[in-house]
């Protein structure tokens, strides 16, 4: 076997003994991957996402080169902490389905996620009115969030470019609304909670 590839194979032998052993690099790692997957904003385990259109999202970590290979290779690592959960019936997160949209080239993506965590959202419940019918205006301009998680985010900066948010706004109108509605009014409204909303609802 190509040296290379032995050490790749190295690596996931690595990860995968740590994240089930009760050591200090297992939690370290187990930590690494809920941040990351947190700054990413997709539910499921990150070795099972596109690595070659979203890996640009993302801190460059040691993970990332497992992450490649699994991707490479059609290998998933699942890890021992839960995956992330939407909100509501008919939820979505919100950097899945801006991966999806074909109108978000892969360059604009690691902005847009810029705005996603700036605002400390992952899902469209995070953004939408209570009756869950329409993106809320203040949103689209990149602020009065009203996120339904406690999770702890990684540090940012005091502001973002006026042209991020434009593009924040733009890209959440097309993937989200009806085409020309001047009320924000989602294309499949969100229904019914999965979680009980009021302690984090202003």
């Amino acid at each position: 076997m190509h040296p290379w590839y032995n050490q790749k194979l190295t690596h996931l032998e690595t990860l995968w003994g740590e994240l089930v052993s009760a050591t200090h690099m297992g939690e370290f790692l187990t930590t690494s991957m809920e941040a990351l997957r947190l700054e990413l904003g997709f539910p499921k385990s990150r070795m099972s996402m596109p690595f070659e259109q979203i890996a640009g999202c993302v801190t460059d970590c040691w993970l990332t080169s497992p992450w490649e290979t699994c991707n490479k290779w059609n290998i998933d690592i699942k890890g021992i902490s839960p995956d992330l959960k939407g909100a509501r019936v008919y939820d979505q997160f919100i950097m899945q389905a801006f991966a999806k949209n074909i109108n978000n080239t892969d360059e604009q993506l690691p902005v847009l996620n810029e705005c996603r965590c700036f605002l400390d959202v992952l899902t469209l419940a995070d953004i939408v009115t209570a009756c869950g019918r329409y993106l809320e205006r203040d949103v689209l301009d990149g602020k009065n969030t009203h996120p339904l998680h406690s999770h702890k985010w990684p540090k940012k900066p005091p502001r973002l470019k006026a042209s991020y948010w434009k593009l924040w706004k733009a890209s959440l109108l097309d993937t989200f609304t009806a085409p020309n509605s001047v009320t924000n009014q989602l294309t499949k409204p969100l229904v019914g909670w999965l979680i009980d909303p009021t302690p984090f609802w202003k």
